[in-house]
């Protein structure tokens, strides 16, 4: 009986902490200033080079890793869809020309079959 309520604490102790990191997670997710998404890298270099403070570089420097992580994510995702579209199409190709060298192969066994008779 100890057994089963010193687990179910740890899981209820495991579902708060969950809790309270999605909680963090979605107010720095409210805290991005929207102007921060439309600033080019350039801009975002100048930011750090005129910082003051080595927070104000820290988080700038942040923005850009962010930036370049989701810029690498967007290529990968971009690079995947059209393999999967080029798989799609040589799949698709090969397919016909089975298809196509089956007919060709049963009408010649048919033709020579007739011209046999």
């Amino acid at each position: 009986m100890m057994c089963r309520l010193q687990l179910a604490l740890e899981e209820r102790d495991e579902a708060v902490a969950r809790m309270k990191h999605m909680e963090m997670s979605l107010k720095m997710l409210e805290n991005i200033n929207p102007e921060e998404n439309d600033m080019t890298l350039q801009e975002l270099l100048s930011r750090i080079n005129n910082a003051d403070t080595g927070i104000a570089i820290e988080k700038n420097g942040a923005l850009i890793v962010d930036r370049i992580y989701k810029t690498k994510e967007c290529k990968r995702r971009i690079t995947a869809e059209e393999m999967k579209a080029v798989i799609e199409e040589r799949d698709a190709a090969l397919s016909q020309v089975t298809a196509c060298a089956y007919n060709v192969y049963t009408s010649y066994l048919t033709s020579f079959n007739i011209q046999k008779q």
